[in-house]
């Protein structure tokens, strides 16, 4: 358990204010503009309700109140699905884009995005719901793992690496001045992303495999490695803005 104390308060500590910084930043843009990244600004919403969580999870931790146990199972079953399911979906919206740009203009209408996180969030709330009346429970973690979490990292891999054959091929973009850079760039963040989710979801994946006498010490492990990057897109998104204001 001390390992995910330290490893998450490490990680939030810098996620959360990157995280709502961005968050922000998005919100108070105008319509058109937050249209346009309602998929990270889902994301981004997951990874600061994750920091509130733990928050609350650190106060019950050094306290004897145990007031917030629903309060954080359902956050916990919740926002760990939320996080690798609005990374999946900002893969495959970045994988038309990139792979099949004709079908991303006629589906990239935030009508559509948001009907496809309409079930995206259905899925989290279920989860968070039996986090609280089963907590712990090994036979829905397992089941969570093999019908959610891996077909989810295993369709995220395969659009990563679609993307990055798509985007290493030579084309009209990589003689113009600056275009090979950027989409050095563009795969190198494609990688990154595969590799973090790989990392926060694969214990998960592979939870029916442990034994069952070390399955005590293996959710706060799992825990640990789920918190790992989130603030990658708040840093990502940053990036991005910065680069945009200099234009």
């Amino acid at each position: 358990m001390y390992f995910y104390l330290v490893t998450a308060s490490v990680e939030y500590s810098v996620a959360f204010p990157v995280n709502l910084w961005a968050f922000v930043s998005i919100v108070s843009n105008r319509r058109p503009a937050v249209e346009r990244e309602v998929l990270i600004l889902n994301l981004l919403l997951s990874e600061i309700l994750c920091s509130l969580c733990f928050l609350l999870w650190l106060l019950q931790f050094f306290t004897p109140m145990s007031v917030f146990t629903p309060l954080i199972n359902f956050y916990q079953g919740s926002m760990s699905v939320a996080r690798t399911l609005f990374q999946w979906h900002l893969c495959t919206d970045r994988y038309l884009a990139v792979v099949h740009p004709i079908m991303f203009i006629r589906y990239r209408q935030v009508r559509y995005r948001v009907a496809c996180l309409v079930p995206l969030w259905t899925i989290a709330t279920v989860c968070g719901l039996n986090s609280v009346y089963f907590p712990m429970s090994k036979i829905l973690v397992s089941l969570g793992g093999l019908c959610v979490l891996a077909p989810s990292l295993s369709t995220e891999t395969m659009c990563s690496l679609a993307i990055a054959r798509t985007l290493r091929r030579p084309g009209p973009g990589s003689r113009e001045s600056g275009g090979s850079g950027q989409k050095r760039r563009a795969v190198r963040i494609t990688a990154l992303l595969a590799l973090m989710a790989v990392l926060n979801n694969i214990s998960f994946i592979l939870f029916p495999v442990f034994d069952k006498s070390s399955h005590e010490d293996f959710f706060p492990v799992a825990l640990a490695l789920g918190t790992m990057g989130s603030s990658t897109h708040g840093f990502l998104y940053m990036s991005r803005a910065r680069r945009s204001q200099r234009k």
